[in-house]
């Protein structure tokens, strides 16, 4: 079978490190500047889908993060 012509895109609301390990690697200021980047970049889509009138299935379903354990 060929391609479908269908194309699947995800925008995620997180880095691809945790939040603990950006602040380790570039300090609580740039792991905060990071993390509102990527929710201003999905709002940002959400927006121009919306403006546009664009027929795409998008959902905003959010993000859960849980800890490993108590600590």
């Amino acid at each position: 079978m060929g391609a479908s012509g269908h194309n699947g895109g995800m925008a995620t609301l997180g880095m691809s490190i945790g939040f603990r390990e950006a602040i380790s690697r570039y300090g609580s200021d740039t792991a905060k500047a990071c993390l509102r980047a990527h929710h201003d970049a999905v709002d940002a889509i959400q927006s121009l889908i919306k403006e546009e009138n664009i027929d795409c299935g998008f959902a905003h379903t959010g993000k859960l993060n849980l800890a490993p354990k108590r600590s």
